[in-house]
Order: C-alpha cells, then sequence, then structure tokens
C-alpha cells in the first residue's frame, strides 16, 4: 500500500499531498506519551525542567506529577525535551493511518460514497443529509465497499441500497462527525470571515464550502495539516468501525443456528434488516451494543462482550422467586453459554395499572434486595426497564463490584462515600442526582425516578444547519424518563410508594439472608465471571471526550493527551486511581470510554487481556459477596430500611414556604432574661448531642462529615442524600462556624472550650482543601464565588477559625491568598448575589481585610463589587441583576437586589467608595419599587412561583431578608424609606404569621435574627422578639423543631437549613455578643 500510494501521488500533475507531508502530519498528531519513548535528535543540552504553565494545567502537585513520570518510564528533562521541540525526528515513512488519511485526501479508488445519502445522529438530531456530507463520504464510502469485500461469503452481506446498508453507513457518519463536526463549523466560519464562500445567500455559501472546498484535495490537505490530530481519530474511528462490524457480522453468522434453536430468529437464514449500532458507550477500540432485527420480527441485542453475568444473574432471580413462592423479581432472557455474546432485548411494556402500582413497587424492592445483595453498581435510569409488574436491570455488566480497594481513602468524606456506596444507595435504584450544567441544577437519573421532575438540561446543540451559520452552541433540553417508569410522570407518585419498596426489599433480603447456602449454591461456579470495574463515573469520561474534540485540541497530540492528564490530579486525594490512570487515559486517546475488569475470585484489575495491578484489590468480589449474605440479617434489614426511606424523602422533601403560617400573639411574657439564656444553652446542648451521635470521623478522628438531606443545587429546589459539600449553607464549612460559634458560647472569653474547637476543627480539615485546591486551580474553574454556596464562604469559616485558635499558619496562609482566587473566580460569575455571587464574595473579601489589616483583600473586594455593579441592569433609580436561572431579575436578600445592594453599601462604606455606595442604594430601591401596598409586603419573583400573588417572609426571599438589609444600612446610610421599609417588614412577619420550620433561611432563627436587629428601633419587634423566643425554645424542648427541608425522614446536618444552624441560632440567642450571626455575614469580633 505505500508504495502504491506514493507512485499515485507522484504521478499527479499538481501534487497535493507526499508521503514527507503525510509524515510531518503524522509526527504532530502523535502524542507525548509516543514522543518520549523515541529517540531523541539535535544537539546541545535540553532543559532539565518542564514549563510550569504545562506542569499547573494538569498536576495538583509533586506527587502527582512524579507519579505520571513513572507510570510512562520517563524522565522531567525528557518531557522537557519534547516539549521545546527537541524530540524525536518525524519518520521518512508515515504510518499506516496517514497513508489511509493520504488516500481520503486524494479520494481515489472510485469508492467515494453520495453525499446526499449521508446520514447521521448529530447531538440527538438525526441529519440528512448529515453536515459536511462531502468530507464525511470520502470515509464512508471506501468504509462500506471494504465491508462488502469481507463479509461476500456472509447471509448478511448487506444489499446497496438497503435498510441495512442505510444503517451501517449513518453509524458510521455519527461517529465521524462527533469527531470533526466542531473543526468544521469552525472552518466554515473562518471561510466565510475570508470571503471564501460563493453563493447569495446562506444556504448556498454554506453547499458551496461542503460541495467544493471540502471536495478539493487541495484544501483538505491544508485542513489537516492544520489538523492533524483530527486526521488520525477519523481514520482509527473508522478502522474501529470497520472491525466491530466485521467482528458482529461474524459471530451473527455463527450464531444463527442457536438463536434460531431459542426461537429468537424464524430460521438459521433469516435476513437481517436493519441494525441500531451505538446503543451504548464505545471501548475496546469502538465496540458497541448493537440492536439487530431481522426480518421475522426478532430483536437481538449483540453485546460485544462476555455476559457470563447475564447468566449469573436468570439463576439468582430464579432461587429468589422459588423461595418467595412468586415471581418478585425478573431477569432479561439469557444468552446461551456456548458464544456468550448476545441476547434477545426486554422492551417497556408501558403503563402499569393504578391498582398494581403497589405490586410493581413492592418486586422493585425485591429486584434492589437481590441486586443489592450481587454487588450490583451504576444500575441508572438507562439500566433499568419497566416490564409488567417488574423493574427489569437490563445492563447486568457491573454485577459484584468490588469496593475493596488496596489504597482506600479514610478520609470522613470518603468513609461517608463508601458508607453509602456499600449500601443500597450505591446500586443506583434509588434517587440520586447528576450535574445538568444549567445554573448549578441537577437532575434525578435513578431508576425509581429518573426523568419524573422533567428536569432542564444544559446541551449542546446544533443552529443555523444547512447555512454558513451553521453553529454548536448551548441549549436546554427537558430531561425524560428512559422506559425507567411504570406510567406517565404525571400519575406517579414513588414517595408515597416508599413502604411497599422497603416491604419488598425487607422480603427478598430476608429470604437470601436465611438461605445464604442455597443461595450460594444456585448461583454456581464464579471462578471464570469477569465483572467490569469502574473507576469513575463513566459521564466524566463522556465530557472529557466531548471537549477533546475541540479545535484547539486537534492541532497537535501533545495538547489532546495534555487535557486527559489532568486525571493525573486526582490520583494524590484518590488512591484507588493511581494504577488505572496511565490505562484511562490509553483508552480516551483511542476515543473509548475506558473499561476495565476483574475477575471475581481474584484481586488483579484489567484493562482488555491484561492485568493494570496485580493487587487493586484487598478481597474478592466473591468473598465480599459471602460476607454481605453472613451480616446479621435483622439489624442490616433495618439500616437498609432507613437508607431507603431517607433517601426517597428527597422526592418529597420541601422547603415548605408557601405552608399556613401559626400567627405571632404579642402577650407580654415575664420569663427572667437568665432562665432564657439557660434555655436556649441547654437546647443547643442537646442538638450538639444529636449532631455528635451522627457524626462521621475520618482516620484517627483528623476531620468529620454527616450524611444528610441536601440541597442539590443553588436554589435549593431539588434535594439528594449525601455527605455534606465543603461549602457554608449546608456543607462543612458552616459546620465549622457552627462549633465556632459553640466554642466561644460554652468557653469562657478569650479561652473557647477546647472540645468543641477541636471539632470546628475537624469540619475544617476538608474545607481547608477546597480552599487549597481552588487556589492551585485543581478544582473545575466553574466553582461558584459566592458566600454562602461558593469559594468565599470557605474562606469566611477559615478566618472565624482563625480567630478563635488565635491565628494558625495554615489558615493565615489561606486567607492572605484568597482573595486573589476571588478576584479570579469572580471574573466568571454568573450569579452576582450573595448566596453564590460576587456579591458576597466581596462581603467576605471585607471582613478579612477588617480582621487582618490586609489591604489587598480590602482591594480586591472594592474591585469585585465594581464589577458587580458593571454587570448590573440600570431602570430609571433602580439597579438590579439577572439572578434567577431563567435570567429572571429578583429581589431579597440571599439572591436578589436587595442583599446586593447591602453588599455594595458594605463595601463601600467600609472603603469610603461613594460610587458603591450609590450603586447599593439604586439596588436597595429595586424592592422599594415593587412593595406591595394592598398586601404591606414584597412579591416573590422566582420563576417557579411567578403570577401567584405570594408574598414570601423569609431571609433567602422576601420581607425577613429585604428588612434586614434596611435594618442593616439605615444607619450608615440614612433614609426615611429604608426605616419605614424595615418597620414594613416586621409588620409583615407579625401579620403573616410564623415560619413553619426553624432554620436560618426560612424559619423561626433567622425570623428571630431580623426582630433581634429591630428590637431597638422599634416597640413592635421588640414585643414580637419576646414572644419569639419563647416560642423557639418550647418547640426544641418539646421535640417539634423542624428542619428547613421538610418531609417524612429528613435529616439535615447542615448550617441555614438544618442542625447546625439551630446550634447557632440558639447560641446567639444566649451569647449575642459573642456569637456573630452568619445571616449578615459578621465578622469574628473580639472575643
Amino acid at each position: 500500500m505505500p508504495g502504491v500510494l506514493s507512485a499515485r501521488i507522484s504521478q499527479r500533475k499538481q501534487q497535493t499531498v507526499d508521503v514527507q507531508v503525510l509524515a510531518q502530519l503524522a509526527h504532530r498528531a502523535r502524542y507525548l506519551s509516543e514522543r518520549v519513548g523515541a529517540d531523541a535528535h539535535g544537539a546541545g543540552v535540553g532543559p532539565e525542567k518542564a514549563p510550569q504553565a504545562w506542569r499547573r494545567e494538569a498536576f495538583r502537585d509533586e506527587e502527582s506529577f512524579h507519579r505520571y513520570l513513572e507510570a510512562h518510564g520517563t524522565t522531567e528533562g525528557r518531557i522537557a525535551e519534547v516539549l521545546a521541540g527537541r524530540g524525536p525526528a518525524p519518520v521518512s515513512e508515515p504510518p499506516a493511518w496517514a497513508l489511509e488519511l493520504g488516500r481520503v485526501i486524494e479520494g481515489g479508488m472510485g469508492e467515494l460514497g453520495d453525499p446526499d445519502q449521508e446520514e447521521a445522529v448529530v447531538l440527538g438530531v438525526p441529519c440528512r443529509p448529515a453536515p459536511f456530507s462531502t468530507l464525511i463520504s470520502r470515509f464512508t464510502g471506501p468504509a462500506v465497499a471494504r465491508l462488502r469485500r469481507t463479509l461476500r461469503d456472509t447471509a448478511d452481506l448487506p444489499e446497496r441500497g438497503s435498510r441495512l446498508e442505510h444503517d451501517l453507513r449513518s453509524s458510521l457518519s455519527t461517529r465521524l462527525l462527533s469527531l470533526a463536526l466542531r473543526t468544521l463549523v469552525t472552518e466554515l466560519h473562518l471561510a466565510r470571515e475570508r470571503g471564501e464562500l460563493r453563493g447569495d445567500g446562506p444556504e448556498a455559501r454554506y453547499e458551496d464550502f461542503n460541495r467544493r472546498l471540502l471536495a478539493s484535495p487541495d484544501r483538505l490537505a491544508r485542513l489537516f495539516s492544520a489538523y492533524p490530530v483530527l486526521g488520525r481519530l477519523l481514520v482509527e474511528a473508522q478502522e474501529g468501525w470497520r472491525r466491530h462490524v466485521e467482528e458482529l457480522f461474524t459471530r451473527l453468522s455463527a450464531d444463527r443456528p442457536a438463536l434460531a434453536a431459542q426461537g429468537w430468529i424464524a430460521s438459521p437464514h433469516t435476513p437481517l434488516t436493519s441494525l441500531k449500532m451505538d446503543a451504548g458507550d464505545a471501548h475496546d477500540g469502538g465496540r458497541t451494543v448493537a440492536i439487530c432485527t431481522f426480518a421475522c420480527g426478532g430483536r437481538v441485542v449483540y453485546k460485544p462482550r462476555e455476559v457470563r453475568l447475564d447468566v449469573l444473574y436468570e439463576r439468582a432471580v430464579g432461587h429468589l422467586n422459588g423461595r418467595a413462592g412468586r415471581a418478585v423479581a425478573r431477569a432479561p432472557p439469557a444468552p446461551w453459554p456456548e458464544h456468550a455474546m448476545a441476547g434477545s432485548s426486554t422492551s417497556s411494556t408501558g403503563t402499569v395499572p393504578p391498582d398494581r402500582l403497589a405490586e410493581y413497587y413492592r418486586n422493585l424492592g425485591a429486584t434492589l434486595a437481590l441486586t443489592y445483595v450481587l454487588g450490583a453498581g451504576d444500575v441508572h435510569m438507562e439500566n433499568a426497564v419497566s416490564s409488567g409488574e417488574h423493574s427489569v436491570v437490563i445492563d447486568l455488566e457491573t454485577l459484584l463490584q468490588n469496593r475493596e480497594v488496596t489504597g482506600r481513602e479514610t478520609t470522613a468524606f470518603a468513609r461517608a462515600r463508601d458508607l453509602l456506596n456499600d449500601g443500597v444507595l450505591g446500586v443506583g435504584f434509588l434517587p440520586m442526582r447528576v450535574a445538568t450544567g444549567q445554573g448549578g441544577a441537577s437532575a434525578d437519573a435513578s431508576v425509581v425516578a429518573g426523568g419524573l421532575e422533567g428536569a432542564e438540561a444544559s446541551l449542546p446543540v446544533l443552529t443555523g444547519i444547512g447555512t454558513d451559520s451553521l453553529a454548536v452552541g448551548r441549549g436546554s433540553g427537558t430531561m425524560r424518563p428512559a422506559a425507567n417508569l411504570p406510567g406517565e410522570p404525571e400519575r406517579l407518585a414513588p414517595a408515597s410508594r416508599t413502604e411497599d419498596i422497603v416491604a419488598g426489599f425487607t422480603e427478598a433480603y430476608g429470604l437470601l439472608a436465611r438461605d445464604r447456602d442455597g443461595f450460594l449454591s444456585a448461583l454456581g461456579d464464579l471462578s471464570e465471571l469477569r465483572t467490569r470495574h469502574l473507576l469513575r463515573p463513566t459521564r466524566l469520561y463522556s465530557r472529557l471526550l466531548y471537549e477533546s474534540t475541540h479545535p484547539v485540541y486537534l492541532r497537535d497530540g501533545i495538547d489532546r493527551e495534555h487535557l486527559f492528564d489532568r486525571l493525573w490530579a486526582t490520583t494524590t486525594g484518590q488512591p484507588s486511581t493511581r494504577t488505572g490512570t496511565a490505562s484511562e487515559i490509553r483508552q480516551l486517546l483511542r476515543y473509548d470510554v475506558p473499561r476495565f475488569t476483574a475477575s471475581v475470585t481474584e484481586l488483579s484489575l484489567w484493562e482488555g487481556d491484561g492485568p493494570v495491578d496485580d493487587f487493586y484489590f484487598t478481597t474478592s468480589a466473591a468473598a465480599a459477596l459471602r460476607e454481605r449474605l453472613a451480616r446479621p440479617e435483622k439489624s442490616e434489614s433495618v439500616r437498609h430500611a432507613a437508607t431507603i426511606r431517607e433517601a426517597m424523602s428527597a422526592l418529597s422533601a420541601d422547603r415548605n414556604t408557601t405552608a399556613p403560617r401559626r400567627p405571632i400573639t404579642l402577650n407580654p411574657d415575664r420569663s427572667a432574661p437568665d432562665r432564657l439564656k439557660e434555655q436556649a444553652l441547654s437546647a443547643a446542648g442537646s442538638v450538639l448531642e444529636e449532631l455528635a451521635a451522627s457524626r462521621i470521623d475520618g482516620a484517627a478522628g483528623r476531620d468529620c462529615t454527616w450524611i444528610g438531606l441536601n440541597p442539590a443545587a443553588f436554589n435549593g429546589s431539588d434535594f439528594e442524600y449525601r455527605p455534606l459539600s465543603p461549602l457554608l449553607f449546608e456543607g462543612a464549612a458552616g459546620m465549622a462556624v457552627a462549633y465556632v460559634g459553640a466554642a466561644k458560647a460554652l468557653g469562657t472569653p478569650g479561652a473557647p472550650d477546647p472540645g468543641m474547637l477541636d471539632i470546628a476543627w475537624r469540619c475544617a480539615r476538608p474545607v481547608t482543601a477546597f480552599v487549597a485546591d481552588t487556589g492551585a486551580g485543581a478544582s473545575p474553574p466553574a466553582n461558584a464565588v459566592g458566600a454562602y454556596s461558593g469559594y468565599a464562604g470557605a474562606l469566611y469559616a477559615l478566618l472565624h477559625l482563625s480567630a478563635a485558635t488565635g491565628g494558625d499558619a495554615l489558615l493565615d496562609r489561606l486567607l492572605r491568598s484568597g482573595p486573589e482566587t476571588v478576584a479570579r473566580l469572580a471574573e466568571q460569575d454568573s450569579y452576582h448575589d450573595l448566596a453564590a455571587g460576587a456579591a458576597g464574595a466581596a462581603v467576605v473579601c471585607l471582613r478579612i481585610y477588617e480582621h487582618t489589616g490586609d489591604g489587598r483583600a480590602l482591594e480586591t473586594a472594592c474591585r469585585v463589587a465594581h464589577a458587580v455593579v458593571g454587570r448590573g441592569l440600570a431602570e430609571g433609580e433602580t439597579l438590579s441583576w439577572p439572578t434567577d436561572i431563567d435570567g429572571g431579575h429578583l429581589g431579597g436578600f440571599a439572591h436578589g437586589a436587595s442583599g446586593i445592594g447591602w453588599a455594595l453599601l458594605e463595601v463601600g462604606s467600609g472603603s469610603g467608595d461613594d460610587a458603591l455606595l450609590d450603586a447599593g442604594s439604586r439596588a436597595l430601591a429595586f424592592d422599594t419599587a415593587r412593595f406591595d401596598a394592598g398586601a404591606r409586603a414584597w412579591p416573590d419573583l422566582r420563576r417557579e412561583v411567578r403570577g401567584q400573588a405570594l408574598y414570601p417572609v423569609q431571609w433567602c426571599h422576601g420581607a425577613i431578608g429585604i428588612g434586614m438589609s434596611r435594618a442593616l444600612t439605615c444607619d450608615r446610610v440614612p433614609s426615611p424609606d429604608s426605616a419605614a421599609e424595615a418597620e414594613a417588614a416586621v409588620e409583615a412577619l407579625v401579620e403573616r404569621g410564623l415560619p413553619p420550620n426553624d432554620s436560618l433561611c426560612h424559619g423561626t432563627l433567622g425570623a428571630r435574627e431580623f426582630l433581634s436587629l429591630m428590637a431597638g428601633r422599634s416597640e413592635r419587634a421588640r414585643g414580637a422578639l419576646h414572644r419569639l423566643d419563647r416560642t423557639i425554645l418550647r418547640r426544641f424542648e418539646e421535640g417539634v423543631a423542624q428542619d428547613g427541608i421538610v418531609g417524612p425522614h429528613t435529616a439535615t446536618p447542615g448550617l441555614l437549613l438544618g442542625r447546625a444552624g439551630f446550634v447557632l441560632g440558639l447560641l446567639r440567642m444566649a451569647e449575642p455578643e459573642r456569637v456573630p450571626s452568619v445571616l449578615s455575614l459578621e465578622g469574628p469580633g473580639k472575643d
């Protein structure tokens, strides 16, 4: 082939591409890991150190970088040589893929496809003809022609023009466009800007680019010279597709007699009529699941992997059903063991009648018990099908997951995560959320509720199809159910079926646990079984692969590999990923989703046919299976039932912000102040005891965390059951602030309580790691910067801890460098507000300045505040920001204009900046203009309640927060309007009644904070505060105090919505001078 191609190229009158050009192109497409192993060229001494900028992009520390060098068997000097251009010289003979690319460029051999017939699914949208079809057909035509020659002796040779041939071409076109789309769009736009396109309209200009420029060998040579990595990937994808299809057809031909014998097709000669390729992630060189449809109507799922686990699951289901005396679980039809390559499909049967839903959910609980015992993982909404009265698991390759990894993390967070993953939550049936990229939001992807809420997801979308404005942009789509739900989402309420799930689980778990030996015997010999091991979530790999198709990563192989090198940064904090990272990157470079396997009875981790680590696990999956079955049935059933109830409560949890309110009555109360303090301290002590009982400690008690129901997004509209984040609102930073407050209130002036301070330190350790990682750029750049749900809130917690301890070297260093990171994150801020945005960050920087005197912190506070002003919308005398998820302009304190206005006034007053003072006053005027005189309150402007005439009385939204902003600023910026509005907020609270929970965010303790501010100004506020204090204490004494997330089985440890907030609010009642207010971001003070 090389000689033929060289001769053919040299015979052209106008040579477009020659062998040397292909060699140069191939050299730039080589990855760094390939170059460091080749011989160096050039003379002289090269650099000894790799560029710092290159290192910072991927490696968190020296440890991860040296781990990278060891995995590649190289040195830093060798890396530096290659990066400096002193690596191996281009070879004289191009590799096979480059020669194949030369053939594509030349377009020879008469095998070009018809561009008009090219069809592809692009970003989820079927397109015919496919975008850039002229180039795509240069790959698909030859590939299909070769496939015909290879398959000419098989029964499944696709006829020209048949549906089967169309399906094959479409699958290849789809793969190729997933790689080339963004680069070709970029080149289309460049050609338009340079005036290279002919035609009178956008459609004609696109056609000119597609038909003329992409048909030009000279233009294609320039294209692939600019993007050599793209050329390599396209040829590799073409070749991987061909091998995959040939393997599928060869195995299908051999399996036809068995398919007919099992009744899945009518006869061994029944024609294959259509083929759905890529029904799942690509592994092992482009292999994917495929769905084959035959002329008789039979459908077979082809799985290019061993399916002995499918057989094992069928046996397990049969045994459980036999013990139960009825079908409590169902398995998909298992494949035949002779070839272990394919199985028939299971389809959803649609809606389950209402009178059968209880049975459906009870059976779901039984299936959950079985999959838990079998150590399943990653059973999400796309891996199970609702069929009849059963939820049927259809992807079984992650049964018998082995979670006992050598070097398992011992931090508190890791222990809490492992506790959940090793239990029923780790299977995937129960509510679990994944990020959607929509304003920090997330969506449920579980079997039981995935797609139920119709959550919006941020997605790449294709716009301007068929024109020279064709572009890949960001859009939103609604997350729909797969086939996991037993009916239309609007008629289902899985949370109300929680006890059915618990009952089904408990029954099935008991049957299996009490018949341990019989169950293990039914499973048979496990020694030949291999299971897929998930090193990381597959969605992370998918995001990396999509990002790697950006044109910036396709110009040089070094750049594309370095994108994947970022995985090395996680190896310091996640020891379980260390030995597999180099293998992960090798597979990603092939555009595969990395896949690892493990023998059920051994300790090794494998990639393909070879071991990655002989002692990756500390025990075998088979031993772990036996250990699960040996646990005490009763206590385990109780534990798992509690987890099911708590996880399911995320579906019905509510902030309860519109529930009926109990009226405040202003009756006089003669309780002595000392008695009030004593009661508040006692109530706080009881909550601290509850927190101590549920605390999870890391190794040697170095750090700690809690598991509970927490907001899944910045807007707090959705919830999930998980360990704490490092943030202030609901995470470890908030816990640290609460325990610092406890240390001060329970100690003496200047001598905080040492026990409480020790726990504050334990809470703060993950916070210090988060702050350090974000400062070093190791955390995602999309981190919010705000005071409650962002980076600045972590700094706020460290500031209070530093003050309580009298200073600490680590804390002080992080506080010195923190404002610089705030400035960097604020440049990307899109939230603007106190909670997640730059306004809150500016106040935290001001507090750092007030406590430390560091002028750089004040400078950052002013710079960030001015940037916030610059992003506001001026309308008359008001100023506001798009802080809602849909870009709406909100009022209120935590997320709206009043909170931003207070922040601007706070920073302006602290720095003497008149421009900020003016902007802050205009921001307050936004809510002033929206005061409803008839309702004597402020309307709720949030998207989800617009038009409902709601007037919340809360700190986060509505009267309490707006009133607080006026109370906090009326001394600094005297205004009759502010004083009147603060009094109106008191009136709204009194008239509308007490919030229906006791949280700081939107409950009684948040209301109390506002009334305490107003008590010195308003007789009515003073009377309301006295009565409210007694009401709060009575609620705690009677055990009826409620978290800010209201629902069955909820447990919320965090600061703004949960128990830590109870502690801080009660201690503020007892020691207001010594315990700072987190709702107004007070600094540490002098105690």
